[in-house]
């Protein structure tokens, strides 16, 4: 009886911490909004499939306001280049999750291959030269951190 107990337990815990109606990491992003530039690359990335997929993932991702600041040529080459848009995709997003509480300062590895160097003073958390705005939005398969800025992919 007690392994059911236990069963029981670790069943509805799971259940309050990824609630079922959270969608994926592309689902929660586009109900929340402020992420269409976003959304818009990895369409032309060719990774959404993936980032609908099992995960985990921790996604970095900026808002619009961050691609906004992006020269519009940039933006525009991105978009046309499947290559690119999969190099920038992949540094903003990790295959492991990570909510804010559990890192204060780590170098992590990105989809692309890289590091992120992430700092979490209890205050502000950064990434790379990105703040995070808001941090911890829970999705099926993941969780979501937005940023002011758009990682470069190193």
């Amino acid at each position: 009886m007690p392994s059911l107990l236990r069963t029981l337990l670790l069943v509805v815990s799971l259940c309050l911490q990824t609630p079922a109606w959270a969608g994926d990491v592309l689902e929660k992003a586009a109900s929340v909004g402020g992420f269409t530039t976003f959304l818009a690359v990895v369409e032309a990335s060719g990774l959404a499939e993936q980032l609908k997929g099992p995960g985990p993932f921790t996604v970095f991702a900026p808002t619009d306001e961050a691609f906004a600041r992006l020269p519009a040529n940039r933006l525009d080459a991105i978009l046309k280049d499947r290559a690119q848009a999969a190099r920038l995709v992949g540094s903003h997003v990790l295959d492991v999750r990570i909510f804010s509480r559990d890192v204060h300062r780590a170098l992590l590895g990105n989809l692309e291959g890289g590091m992120l160097r992430v700092a979490n003073t209890g205050e502000t958390i950064h990434v790379e030269n990105a703040r995070v705005l808001r941090a911890d939005v829970v999705a099926s398969n993941g969780v979501i951190h937005s940023i002011d800025a758009v990682l470069v992919a190193r």
